[in-house]
């Protein structure tokens, strides 16, 4: 089991994994801003979202870019 892994959101506000995860489960998926690949995933992901959310499944999306900044 993994610990409850600590992230910055959005806002710049500290995070816990557990926050994100719903009552049956968490899908975490990593991008970047700039990334091609993930312009064409982020639209399915946000229907899955719409979809599997109401059903207690918990999404993250994490930018894992170097230096991307929160209006990006």
């Amino acid at each position: 089991v993994l610990d409850d892994l600590e992230h910055v959101d959005g806002r710049g506000l500290p995070r816990r994994l557990s926050e994100a995860a719903g009552d049956a489960g968490l899908v975490v998926a990593f991008t970047t801003v700039g990334c091609p690949l993930a312009q064409r995933y982020l639209p399915v992901l946000a229907e899955l979202e719409r979809a599997y959310g109401p059903r207690g499944v918990g999404f993250l999306l994490l930018d894992v870019g170097p230096a991307t900044s929160v209006e990006a």
